[in-house]
């Protein structure tokens, strides 16, 4: 079965077969995305042999595509620009204010930091914060980024998420456009920070 790679749940085509989507986050996946995340778990390319990518006389395989970026990316400039705090919008700082409640009235014996630069993880300047860092005796514990739905897989993201993982802290997103009911919210929170289930966090 294929998963969510957002929160790793169950994902479900949709009647007319044009997509899928997770049974626990509700986001969706076109019809070629869910295609090529197929390919990937069996192993094999997302073409498959004897087909060719349109607008090219001859089949290039992904690998060659990949190859070919990584080239012209050594010999491009780097020319990253450094993460730059913007002005948030309402729909922004009300999904933070939302979340913020939760999880200190769901944690209330942990220590929960905001906006951690992303380079005290050892991520880059242009690396998005942490929207929420959670610890306990100095020790990270999760690293949560409130997301976009259509940014939540962009660079400086997935910087944050490789510099949270190198430091072994794991990290979690969350879409603010989704419903984010507590009763989903604080369970995969809790599984992540009490996976011995030594602690039963409040839900309301």
């Amino acid at each position: 079965m294929i998963h969510c790679e957002l929160c790793g749940g169950p994902l479900m085509v949709r009647p007319g077969g044009k997509e899928a989507r997770c049974q626990n986050c509700g986001l969706l996946y076109p019809v070629e995305e869910l295609k090529a995340m197929l390919a990937a778990a069996e192993g094999r390319p997302a073409k498959e042999p004897g087909e060719h990518y349109q607008g090219e006389p001859e089949a290039v395989w992904p690998e060659q595509h990949q190859t070919a970026r990584e080239e012209s990316r050594a010999k491009a400039p780097q020319t990253e620009q450094a993460w730059e705090p913007r002005h948030r919008t309402e729909e922004e700082e009300a999904a933070l204010a939302y979340f913020n409640y939760l999880f200190h009235g769901a944690f209330p014996d942990l220590q929960i930091r905001r906006d951690v630069p992303a380079a005290e993880l050892g991520g880059e300047s242009w690396c998005v914060p942490v929207d929420f860092l959670f610890s306990r005796n100095g020790r990270n514990l999760l690293a949560v980024c409130i997301c976009d739905q259509h940014r939540w897989k962009n660079k400086p993201i997935r910087g944050t998420e490789q510099a949270a993982q190198q430091a072994g802290i794991p990290f979690m997103r969350f879409i603010r456009q989704f419903s984010n009911r507590p009763e989903y919210v604080i369970p995969r929170v809790s599984r992540v920070l009490y996976p011995d289930g030594i602690y039963v966090p409040k839900t309301e």
